[in-house]
């Protein structure tokens, strides 16, 4: 337990930062999913430029983030990626059900 309460701290940083990087790969190829998603938060959001550019930029701000979280500024890391996620809730719960085809 002790050792658990000493490295909490770390394996949340790298819990939060393996999250992160497993979607690169998919934000920075272009996939066909990464693609429907920022077409579809962009066109909600009446932003025509996030379904190109959307996927390439938040995968960015999650690998700074991702970096940030294992180095002395810990504490940024936590913001950002705090924000990264907050975004990505707020818009799963608000981004309206007929923008979305396989949510219902």
């Amino acid at each position: 337990m002790n050792m658990l309460k000493k490295h909490y701290a770390n394996i949340l940083a790298a819990w939060i930062a393996f999250v992160f990087i497993q979607s690169l790969f998919f934000k920075f190829s272009g996939s066909y999913e990464t693609q429907h998603i920022f077409g579809t938060l962009g066109e909600w959001a009446g932003l025509p430029w996030f379904a190109e550019y959307g996927g390439i930029t938040i995968g960015i701000v999650e690998l700074i983030a991702s970096l940030l979280l294992f180095s002395k500024w810990r504490s940024w890391g936590a913001v950002l990626a705090f924000g990264v996620i907050s975004g990505a809730i707020i818009f799963h719960v608000f981004t309206p059900p007929w923008y979305c085809n396989a949510c219902f």
